[in-house]
């Protein structure tokens, strides 16, 4: 046999190597939209913070990141008062496209009573948990690399 057709012989002896590109390639999400929880008062999307910032500053009581009574306060409050500045009239938004996961909302609101001077302070246990999907893209002057699924010999027990 001359070289050439050992060669030729081998080659077609062996099988190809399983490919190591993925079954299923999922596409990535489309990218979130973003909001305000609120349009502007009279229509259209708000795109300057300050609109909210006044908002905000119109409201008497449930400021971030301390309350009136002065305990930690981690949400902000919009009502009658904010009604002004932004258009309150569809309800609250969400900040991003999301699913809600979780929410609770208080069917009455619990209280504590100071000793020192009888007073009554309000407060809530409601939230909204929200699960948002978002890709990022990949830091600039790097290479997306694929994941290769890596074949290893059996282990002899």
């Amino acid at each position: 046999m001359s070289p050439a057709t050992t060669s030729m012989s081998s080659q077609t002896k062996h099988k190809a190597h399983p490919s190591t590109a993925p079954a299923h390639v999922v596409a990535p999400p489309p990218a979130l939209k973003w909001c305000y929880p609120f349009p502007r008062k009279g229509g259209g999307e708000v795109t300057d913070p300050q609109v909210f910032y006044h908002a905000l500053g119109q409201m008497t009581d449930g400021f971030f990141p301390l309350g009136v009574n002065g305990f930690p306060h981690g949400g902000v409050h919009f009502g009658a008062m904010s009604a002004a500045c932004v258009d309150q009239s569809g309800g609250v938004r969400l900040h991003a496209d999301g699913e809600i996961v979780a929410y609770r909302i208080d069917g009455r609101y619990p209280h504590l009573k100071f000793r020192q001077d009888s007073r009554w302070a309000l407060y809530s246990t409601g939230f909204v948990l929200v699960r948002h999907r978002m890709t990022l893209p990949p830091p600039p002057g790097h290479t997306a690399y694929r994941a290769i699924r890596l074949r290893s010999p059996p282990t002899r027990r």
